[in-house]
């Protein structure tokens, strides 16, 4: 698949389409733990952008400027998204891939700030919303509440989730691996931490991404 994207960059391909490329790519090599490229675009070109590629570049810079130590650039790509998601009637596009590397890159503060602000929003009665939006919410909660140290809430929060409801996303994989590796670090039964210990190195295997090791499951948080 990888072979397949590089071939089509030799092609003759619009900005969106190579930025997409880029994008993937990059994430790709961050997976497997290789030096990513920075990519850039200007910002009348990501006015075009569908809501989904827009989380996608935004959530890159922050993973590219978390790597290289530029808080004041991945501040600025925060910020940036900020004014996008806040202008737009599209949230929950803007949210998927945005938060999913926000999940890989760790960044706890971020993903505080989401729950406590866009949850309203996408689950109002107004939004269509499915049940991958509440899946993705109620992760980082429980994750929020782990890093707060209030199990209690964590626990029954986690215990709600329903992982056969996501299962035809197109996501799923990805938040399968965070559902075990929250899982593995929040129950205290040997059984059970084996249980999702097991879990996730079968779909760290499946992936071939190198960053979902041992490490990564115990020292996640």
């Amino acid at each position: 698949y990888g072979d397949i994207l590089h071939n089509i960059k030799n092609t003759n391909i619009d900005v969106q389409e190579n930025t997409f490329l880029d994008l993937i790519l990059g994430l790709r090599s961050f997976l497997c733990r290789e030096p990513i490229p920075k990519v850039a675009v200007d910002d009348t070109e990501i006015e075009l952008f569908p809501e989904v590629l827009i989380g996608r570049y935004y959530g890159y810079l922050i993973i590219y400027n978390s790597i290289h130590s530029d808080k004041e650039a991945k501040e600025l790509a925060w910020n940036q998204y900020l004014e996008k998601i806040n202008s737009s009637n599209k949230k929950r596009h803007l949210l998927h891939e945005f938060v999913l590397h926000l999940l890989l890159i760790k960044q706890f503060d971020k993903l505080e700030y989401i729950l406590e602000n866009f949850h309203d929003d996408i689950f109002d009665y107004v939004h269509i919303h499915s049940y991958l939006d509440g899946f993705i919410f109620n992760l980082i909660d429980v994750i929020i509440s782990l890093k707060t140290n209030d199990k209690s809430r964590a626990k029954t929060i986690f215990s709600h989730l329903d992982i056969d409801k996501i299962t035809d996303s197109s996501y799923c994989d990805y938040y399968l691996i965070f559902y075990y590796l929250v899982g593995y670090n929040l129950h205290q039964n040997t059984t059970h931490q084996k249980q999702c210990s097991d879990q996730f190195k079968k779909l760290a295997k499946q992936s071939g991404f190198t960053l979902f090791n041992r490490n990564y499951l115990k020292n996640y948080f």
